[in-house]
């Protein structure tokens, strides 16, 4: 410690310089003393720790938080990562052995009816009037395909008239939908979610029900003819040998209409 340096000039006598010499040495180191303690007893700089303690806390809860919803992310996406990854092994169900269902077409203005039944290899499509099937065969009314082991019949009740419209294309068996690639899930209006299955190279679709896999639509490249089937009308069992019966009137013959 250095202590101030004493005047020559102060006319004193050598004991009183002494004197005053140790009380500004012990002045002086006193005053030092103080101002090492003074940074301590800021207010502002134990304000300042406190406020950077309790940003650090929130930040590291933040943080924390952060990690922990990124790991709760990771978790919920990763059974929707793994149904993604299965949407490729999705098979349609096969339809019931027996069974009847009605369906609209043309954009829901008209309706129809499906009868299947694989023991004796026939299906019957009811198109009812304002169809766009029926459209085709110039007819108002009602027309019928009839599918069995022969092929494919065109039946119009109200003129009379059918005949064999192509030979050697029959019903198809239960199994045919499992056949399908799954393409996409839909919502269809009037029926709800749905899964759509592709029959490459052809460019038609099958829809069945998500879930219950029950038929839901089948699509033709034609919008108008696809059809959009109403699972609560499912009735599955014999619809009844009646409904498979070819007319008096038709001919085995193909016929242009």
């Amino acid at each position: 410690m250095i202590c101030p340096v004493m005047s020559k000039y102060y006319i004193m006598s050598w004991f009183t310089s002494v004197v005053i010499a140790i009380l500004l040495c012990i002045v002086a180191a006193l005053a030092q003393l103080h101002m090492h303690d003074l940074p301590d007893s800021f207010p502002d700089r134990s304000s300042h720790v406190r406020k950077s303690t309790t940003i650090h806390q929130m930040l590291s809860a933040v943080l924390y938080a952060k990690v922990e919803k990124t790991q709760l992310l990771a978790e919920e996406a990763q059974p929707i990562n793994n149904k993604i990854e299965a949407s490729a092994e999705l098979i349609a169900n096969p339809w019931p052995q027996e069974f009847a269902i009605n369906f609209t077409t043309k954009n829901g203005s008209a309706w129809g009816w499906l009868a299947y039944d694989w023991s004796s290899k026939q299906q019957l499509i009811a198109h009812g009037p304002g169809s766009t099937e029926c459209e085709t065969y110039e007819v108002q009314d009602t027309c019928l395909l009839l599918f069995d082991p022969q092929g494919t019949y065109a039946i119009l009740p109200t003129v009379k008239r059918c005949w064999l419209d192509i030979a050697g294309v029959g019903s198809v068996p239960p199994e045919w939908t499992t056949t399908g690639v799954y393409v996409d899930t839909r919502i269809v209006e009037g029926v709800g979610l749905c899964r759509a299955f592709a029959f490459p190279p052809t460019p038609h679709l099958y829809l069945e029900t998500v879930p219950g896999g029950l038929p839901c639509g089948f699509v033709f490249p034609v919008p108008s003819m696809s059809y959009v089937f109403l699972p609560s009308t499912l009735v599955v069992g014999n619809p009844g040998s009646q409904y498979f019966d070819l007319p008096d009137y038709c001919s085995e013959k193909s016929a242009d209409v």
